[in-house]
């Protein structure tokens, strides 16, 4: 199953499509498991855009993504994803699955955007960032970036909510961001946070990265890290970023021979998968 699932997943993201199977074997479902921290607090959800290939600006993806905050620990992920997590966990439970079993998963992870998990543990001043790349797992610890944010004195409402504006130059992109006092929490989407109140917009001047809060409520849900088939690996930050750029610079190599047409002839003009991280530096 794990090669026949990989294979199709790199396929999907090359044509941003969703792939489907049609067979009537059975696999040996993945293996699930999760580390649990705490319960949040408070929930954000943000609507999200995201420009994955800056030639085509127009094609930005759109989602969902979840802000947790806890006492201690903080978690930012796509939305979907805790979907995902919860048919993955139910699968491994399995032994085996279907062709629709997989089907069911894959149609859960292609409405995410972004698979990395983001955990902040606020006694320690740090960050664990955690994401596949192709088949590998990996994650990497850092101090919690210090964010020299100007704040400036124009303000709009959000959700009901009086917000300030700020701007700070981040991962060589330059954001706005929208934040209210009124939720005096010093959190934010991604990494961000340092502000007098939660943020509850953010955006880069290029308009490809985007979140906007629409919803929070206060009911308890688990803050956790995700891991499946394979134990992470710890790596810098640094080599993570390369290892990324490497694999979606080089994507259609993988294919070369691999992949067929409807008339079963090798197809070899994939190209290589667009790279605009969220980090640029």
């Amino acid at each position: 199953m794990k090669l026949l699932y990989y294979f199709i997943i790199f396929i999907g993201c090359i044509v941003y499509a969703q792939p489907q199977i049609k067979t009537d074997a059975t696999f040996n479902s993945s293996n699930y498991s999760q580390t649990n921290f705490e319960l949040s607090d408070y929930n954000i959800t943000y609507d999200y855009k995201v420009v994955r290939n800056i030639k085509n600006p127009e094609k930005a993806k759109a989602g969902l993504a979840l802000l947790q905050i806890g006492k201690r620990y903080n978690k930012f992920v796509d939305y979907n994803r805790i979907g995902s997590d919860s048919i993955d966990e139910k699968h491994s439970h399995l032994g085996t699955v279907n062709a629709n079993d997989i089907n069911i998963s894959m149609a859960q992870r292609f409405k995410s955007a972004f698979r990395y998990q983001i955990i902040i543990d606020k006694e320690k001043d740090q960050l664990t960032f955690a994401d596949k790349i192709y088949h590998d797992s990996f994650f990497y610890k850092e101090t919690l970036p210090k964010l020299d944010w100007k704040l400036l004195n124009d303000i709009k409402q959000i959700l009901n909510y009086t917000a300030k504006k700020a701007t700070v130059n981040y991962g060589g992109r330059k954001w706005t961001a929208w934040y209210t006092d009124e939720i005096p929490m010093n959190a934010g989407p991604y990494k961000f946070y340092g502000l007098p109140g939660l943020i509850l917009e953010i955006y880069d001047d290029k308009e490809h990265y985007h979140f906007t809060a629409n919803a929070s409520n206060q009911n308890p849900k688990q803050i956790y890290l995700a891991q499946g088939e394979k134990t992470p690996i710890k790596v810098k930050k640094t080599e993570f970023y390369k290892a990324e750029k490497d694999y979606h610079e080089n994507a259609a190599e993988r294919l070369k021979g691999v992949a067929l047409d409807e008339n079963k002839k090798p197809i070899t003009n994939f190209g290589g998968m667009p790279y605009n991280p969220i980090e640029l530096e």
